[in-house]
C-alpha cells in the first residue's frame, strides 16, 4: 500500500521489488518556451540587454542544474529571445564557455538538451525562427515546438495550418527559405482559450479534421506532451504537485489502466519568463524525487527527437493514440512494489545545487541536520567557510571564494562542490 508522502518530502527512498510484470517506461523531459509576446510580460529580450542578459543568465543556472541532475531537457524558443542572443551574446561570457549560450547549450551540456523552434505565427512563422538559429551558428531539431491543432487563425502565414508542415515549409519573411519538420510536439489551442491536446501517446496525424486518426502514410509525428502543472517556484507545494502527478502516469501504465507495452511519453514545462534563481531549486528538488523511479526504470530521461527514434525502433511506429481528457481516474493501485517513509527525517542526507556554481550555492536539507555546522573546505582540507543550517533550504554565498573544487561537509556529510 502506497503510504501518503510527506509535503515537503522531495528526497524519497523507494525501494522497489520488481514483478514478473515488464515494465512500461514513461518517457520524459523538461521542456521551455520563450514567446514572442513576452514583452507584455516586460520581458524585451531583443530591445533591453539588461533584460535579455538576465533571463540568459537564469537560463544557464537551469542548464546547470539539468547537467547536474542528468536529466533531458527541450528548450523551444521564439524569434525574439533568439534575436537578444544575436545583438547581445557575443560569446564572452565565462560561464558559457565563451561561446553564446545556444552553442553552449548544444556543445558543452553532455547531450542532454535539444534546441527547438517555437512560433506563435503573427509576424513569422516555424522557418523564420530556424533562420534566426542558424545566425547563432545552431540547426535546431525538426521539432514544431507547439501548433494549434484545430484553429487557423492566420491563413495568411505558411504552416499556421499545421498540415501544411506535412512538406518543407517555406518561410514568411523569408520566403526563399524552406525547413522540413519531422515531429509535432502536443497541441493547444488559441491562447490556450480551449481544450488542449495534451497527448501522452505519440501517433501520425491524418488531417485537421482526424487529427486522433493514425494515419502511417503521413509524414509529421505527433509526440505527446502530457497533463502536467507548469514548474514555477511560485505556485505552492509545485514539486509534490508534479512527483505526484507523474507517479500517478507512471502507476496507470503499469497497474493496467492503460495499455501496456504501448509508448508514453510527457514533459515538465516551464516558461523563460518565469526564470528566478528558485527555480532551478525546485526543478532539482523535483529531479531527486523522481531518481528512484529512473533507477528503477519506470521513468526513462529523453528529448523529443530521441523519444521519436525510440518509438520507431522499440515500438515499431504502433500508434498509442491517449489523450489527457480520456485519462481515467486512478484506481490507487501503483502496479508496482514501493516503500517510502513516513517523514523525511527518516533521511539524514544533504543535497547541493547548482553544481558547478559561481555566486551562490543552494542547499537542500532534511530535519535532521537543522542546526548543524555546514563547512566548506579546499583541497588542502583549508576551512575556508561555515555557516549554520538554520532551514531546510537554504542560500550559502559564495562570492568569498575562488574558482575551483571545494568540499561541503555538514557533520560526518561531505560533497564535493566545482566553484566557476
Amino acid at each position: 500500500m502506497l503510504k501518503k508522502l510527506p509535503a515537503l518530502g522531495f528526497t524519497l527512498l523507494l525501494t522497489f521489488s520488481l514483478s514478473a510484470q515488464t515494465i512500461t517506461p514513461l518517457y520524459l523531459n523538461f521542456n521551455s518556451h520563450s514567446e514572442e509576446n513576452d514583452f507584455g510580460f516586460g520581458k524585451n529580450y531583443n530591445n533591453n540587454v539588461d533584460t535579455f542578459n538576465k533571463y540568459r543568465n537564469l537560463l544557464v543556472t537551469m542548464c546547470d542544474t539539468f547537467r547536474a541532475k542528468g536529466a533531458k531537457y527541450n528548450s523551444q524558443h521564439d524569434w525574439a529571445f533568439l534575436e537578444g542572443a544575436k545583438l547581445y551574446d557575443n560569446g564572452s561570457h565565462a560561464n558559457t564557455n565563451n561561446k553564446n549560450i545556444f552553442q553552449w547549450m548544444r556543445d558543452d551540456n553532455n547531450g542532454l538538451i535539444e534546441l527547438d523552434a517555437h512560433a506563435h505565427m503573427t509576424q513569422k512563422n516555424y522557418t523564420d525562427v530556424v533562420w534566426y538559429y542558424q545566425q547563432l551558428g545552431i540547426t535546431p531539431s525538426k521539432v514544431v515546438g507547439g501548433f494549434l491543432y484545430d484553429t487557423v487563425m492566420n491563413a495568411a502565414m505558411p504552416g499556421s495550418n499545421w498540415t501544411q508542415m506535412q512538406d518543407s515549409l517555406p518561410g514568411k519573411t523569408r520566403p526563399f527559405m524552406k525547413f522540413q519538420f519531422d515531429i509535432l510536439w502536443g497541441g493547444g489551442t488559441g491562447n490556450h482559450q480551449g481544450v488542449d491536446l495534451s497527448p501522452v501517446g505519440i501517433w501520425q496525424p491524418d488531417t485537421m479534421k482526424n487529427i486522433l486518426t493514425h494515419n502511417g502514410s503521413r509524414h509529421l509525428v505527433l509526440l505527446g506532451n502530457g497533463c502536467n502543472t507548469l514548474l514555477t517556484d511560485t505556485t505552492a507545494n509545485i514539486v509534490s504537485t508534479l512527483l505526484n502527478e507523474i507517479r500517478t502516469l507512471v502507476y496507470e501504465i503499469n497497474n493496467g489502466q492503460l495499455a501496456a507495452g504501448k509508448f508514453y511519453s510527457s514533459c515538465i514545462m516551464f516558461n523563460i519568463r518565469d526564470l528566478r534563481p528558485g527555480l532551478a531549486v525546485k526543478a532539482a528538488q523535483l529531479i531527486d524525487s523522481l531518481q528512484p523511479l529512473v533507477d528503477a526504470g519506470y521513468i526513462v530521461w529523453k528529448n523529443h527527437t530521441e523519444k521519436v527514434d525510440i518509438w520507431k525502433a522499440q515500438y515499431t511506429s504502433a500508434p498509442n493514440i491517449v489523450i489527457c481528457a480520456d485519462m481515467p481516474a486512478w484506481n490507487g493501485q501503483t502496479g508496482i512494489s514501493t516503500d517510502i517513509p513516513d517523514s523525511d527525517t527518516q533521511i539524514s542526507e544533504f543535497s547541493i545545487y547548482p553544481n558547478p556554481a559561481t555566486d551562490v550555492v543552494y542547499v537542500r536539507s532534511q530535519s535532521l541536520l537543522i542546526d548543524e555546522m555546514l563547512r566548506v573546505y579546499d583541497v588542502s582540507d583549508r576551512l575556508v567557510l561555515e555557516t549554520k543550517l538554520l532551514s531546510p533550504l537554504q542560500q550559502v554565498s559564495l562570492e568569498a571564494l575562488d574558482k575551483g573544487v571545494y568540499f561541503i561537509k555538514i557533520n560526518t556529510r561531505l560533497q564535493k562542490i566545482l566553484v566557476q
